[in-house]
């Protein structure tokens, strides 16, 4: 029901603001003034792994217990997204489309209100394209949902802006997925951004090394994944190493053993635990994300 309400609100809100002088700029960023001067990789989002696999929508063997409005409105501004080809429409799906599944352009349409709503928020959007050659159509969804107007244009090797020029140029979304020719805001992601294993079963074997096919850089930003699969993603499990003091802990360990900041730190089940609470105190500012 919730969720249902902030879809509403969003749509709502959205369509009020886009009447209104769109050429004020909010003096803060991500809820907080104090991380306008920063550079991006230097600071921490809370992220979602699988962000659109959820139990409210009824997905089955889900990731998280709520939708990606939900999410961003709690302060997630790292998302995860699978892209299939279902029926030659292009869904977000988690392997099986019959598990679970949402039109794409839906779902970035959704993204695009929050945007217009909230002006000071930076997002980052992850693609995992399985939509084999279906680049230029994935591109088109965020023309159509009205989502590209915000996406950011960089080249690799490019300084990491701060989080104020994001927001004073409305060009405060990063999105990583296949490149196309003559798009220079989708971006090739092993050349922007390095991970950690995406789940692993067991909390001894959540380690701070670089997934297969990555390597560690420090001039590109770290995610963090930080969800146990055994087999399945389980509350249970997220209710252990979403807590703050595991986070909190985890967080440190790879900062030292990597030297490098923690840019994302995406997890399952976002509503169990400390993270946001977490990521901000690791940012050092007190106003929660998400108000």
């Amino acid at each position: 029901m919730r969720d249902s309400v902030i879809r509403a609100i969003f749509l709502l809100l959205a369509m009020s603001t886009a009447a209104c002088d769109s050429a004020a700029v909010p003096d803060t960023c991500n809820g907080s003034a104090l991380l306008c001067e920063r550079p991006l990789n230097q600071v921490t989002l809370a992220g979602t792994h699988n962000s659109m696999s959820n139990e409210a929508e009824g997905w089955q063997l889900p990731n998280q217990h709520f939708g990606i409005e939900r999410q961003l409105a709690d302060g997630i501004r790292k998302l995860g997204l699978d892209i299939w080809l279902d029926q030659d429409e292009l869904m977000l799906c988690h392997g099986l489309c019959q598990l679970g599944s949402r039109p794409l352009t839906d779902a970035l349409q959704a993204i695009a209100q929050f945007m217009e709503l909230q002006r000071d928020a930076i997002i980052l959007i992850d693609i995992e394209d399985n939509a084999d050659g279906a680049a230029e159509r994935i591109v088109a969804a965020f023309e159509e949902a009205g989502l590209a107007r915000f996406a950011r244009p960089m080249m690799p090797g490019d300084p990491w802006p701060t989080l104020g020029q994001m927001v004073r140029d409305n060009k405060r979304l990063l999105v990583f997925g296949t490149p196309v020719e003559g798009v220079p805001w989708m971006l090739p992601y092993k050349e922007f951004v390095w991970v950690t294993d995406y789940a692993t079963p067991t909390t001894e074997s959540l380690t701070c090394e670089a997934r297969d096919g990555f390597e560690q850089n420090p001039a590109l930003l770290f995610d963090l994944h930080h969800s146990l699969v055994d087999p399945f993603p389980s509350p249970e499990s997220a209710a252990i190493i979403n807590a703050g003091d595991f986070l909190r802990y985890r967080i440190a360990r790879c900062e030292r053993e990597t030297g490098q900041r923690v840019n994302m730190i995406s997890v399952d089940f976002h509503d169990i635990g400390d993270l946001i609470e977490v990521v901000n105190e690791h940012n050092g500012v007190t106003t929660p994300v998400s108000e």
